[in-house]
This record gives structure tokens, sequence and C-alpha cells, in this order.
């Protein structure tokens, strides 16, 4: 069975509209390495604090996400006197449905720039020693949210023909321990094509 011919698109492919523009012929944010609004999970502690530093430095909204929501104000106050910029806090724990679907309601209400999908939780010990409730409370942050987040987030990037998803992985994906298969085998999913 064949498939119908892709309808063609009458507007400059971007390699003809040249370096750092859209097909429109303006500069998008991405392109210029600037986000106006970016939504980081995570955002707490480690790489999601530094990501969320990062961009305030370059003026950039931000929606911080993570569990702990003492932290999130923590940082989102810290931000917003040393850099100016407005930072939202979205209390939403990603271990759990109803945080994922805040996050994810979030995203389709206000799109974003920048989707850095950095939450994430291990298991140090080995599967078969693992209970299947704590597996399945590792599923969910690890591969749910950052599937649900990035299919919220790609429908208005696509459409304004910009945005960025980035999915941050553990080094655990580049060195593999049976004592660590869970949490490796997570972050291979999420860095394999």
């Amino acid at each position: 069975m064949s498939r119908p011919p892709a309808p063609t698109d009458p507007s400059p492919s971007a390699a003809e509209s040249g370096p750092g523009q859209s097909r429109n012929g303006h500069e998008t944010p991405c392109e210029s390495g600037r986000f106006p609004t970016a939504l980081i999970t995570g955002a707490s502690p480690g790489i999601g604090a530094a990501f969320a530093r990062r961009l305030a430095q370059q003026g950039s909204a931000l929606i911080l996400t993570a569990r702990r929501k003492d932290r999130l104000e923590a940082l989102a106050e810290l931000l917003q006197h040393e850099y100016h910029i407005q930072v939202e806090v979205l209390d939403a724990d990603l271990a759990s449905p109803d945080g994922v679907n805040a996050a994810a309601q979030r995203l389709t209400a206000a799109p974003v720039d920048l989707l850095v999908n950095n939450a994430g939780l291990g298991i140090y010990r080995p599967l078969a020693d693992t209970s299947e409730a704590k597996l399945m409370s590792r599923l969910q942050p690890n591969v749910v949210a950052l599937a649900r987040l990035t299919h919220a987030a790609l429908p208005e990037m696509i459409r304004r023909g910009s945005g960025t998803v980035i999915n941050v992985a553990s080094g655990l994906a580049f060195n593999p321990s049976a004592t660590r298969a869970t949490p490796t085998n997570w972050t291979a999913l999420t860095i394999q094509p």
C-alpha cells in the first residue's frame, strides 16, 4: 500500500533562509541561543538549578518545577532578586500522575520556548530486588513525565517553527552496572533516537 505524497510547503526551507533565520526570514529565539520562556523540571537541585541560573542570566522567564516547593520558592526568590526576571513556581511532583498532569496543562495553557526535562529518580539495587511499586514510581518521572511533557510542548513549537527540548540523561547511561540497571536503562531510553 503506497502513501499519498506529502503536501508541499511553499515557504523556503530553513536551509534557504540563511543562518539564524526561520522560514519567515526572522531569527528565532532558539537559533539566537536565547529563550524568552523556559520550563525546567527537577529545577531545585543540581543540574536543574544550574540550568535555571544560566537561563536567568540570559533574561529568560522561568517556570520551575520539582518535588520540594520550599526549595523551588527559595531558588525563585534568589533568581528574581539577582536577575530581575519573572519566575513561576509550579509545585508538581512528576512521580505522580497529578503532578505530570499539572505540568502538561501548564505547557498547553502557556507555551514555552525551551523545555528542560531534568527530573528523574533512580534505584540503586538490582532490579530483581526492587518492588513493583518502587519500579513503577520511578517509571513515572523518568519515562512517562518526559514523554507527556514533550508531547504537550511540541505542538506549539512546531506551529511557530521554533522551540527546543532538552532531555537530561544521567551519566549512568554510559556506565552500566547490575546494581544500577534500572536508572541506566531509563537513561538509555531517553538518549537513544
